[in-house]
């Protein structure tokens, strides 16, 4: 009975002791920052390898064309993509934020959807997410993200110029 009221206790003190360093911070000059999407970065794996590419979205003009055969960018093989955002900020402890990557194709269809809550920022108050996106490679994508319950933020959208040809 007395290690239950113990670990009750010890709870209590972690959540209590949570709280004072959130009103520390916020009194030593450290206000929340409200969460804003810093950059999208995409990288194409290479299944026969196991690599994956440098980042698409940080090239002027990549090549995507025939990439499922090797050519293009990443110079093998690849049909998959991992996509990233990096969402930085301070945001209140009580104040969720929540993050949505849609990835559309040619025709507007939606291939991917994903909702995520950001929670977890680093030390240097960076947060980041990945998406998936399989069989890459046959048609160009627009990849969005944006945070849902930040009024003020403005979504950010990449070209994936994927293409096939004879």
């Amino acid at each position: 009975m007395s290690s239950v009221i113990f670990m009750k206790l010890k709870i209590w003190a972690s959540i209590i002791g949570g709280m004072w360093m959130c009103s520390f911070n916020l009194l030593a000059g450290n206000p929340p920052v409200s969460p804003k999407i810093e950059a999208l970065h995409a990288y194409l794996y290479c299944f026969n390898d196991g690599s994956f590419s440098k980042d698409v979205f940080a090239e002027k003009n990549p090549t995507l064309t025939n990439t499922i055969i090797g050519e293009g960018f990443a110079g093998k093989p690849t049909q998959s993509t991992l996509v990233t955002v990096e969402v930085s900020g301070k945001p209140s402890p009580s104040k969720k934020t929540k993050l949505e990557v849609v990835v559309t194709n040619e025709k507007h269809k939606t291939v991917v959807k994903k909702t995520t809550d950001v929670t977890m920022f680093d030390a240097d108050s960076r947060y980041f997410f990945g998406v998936w996106l399989e069989n890459t490679g046959g048609e160009a994508l627009k990849v969005t993200a944006r945070l849902l319950d930040q009024p003020n933020a403005k979504p950010v959208t990449k070209l994936l110029p994927f293409a096939l040809a004879e």
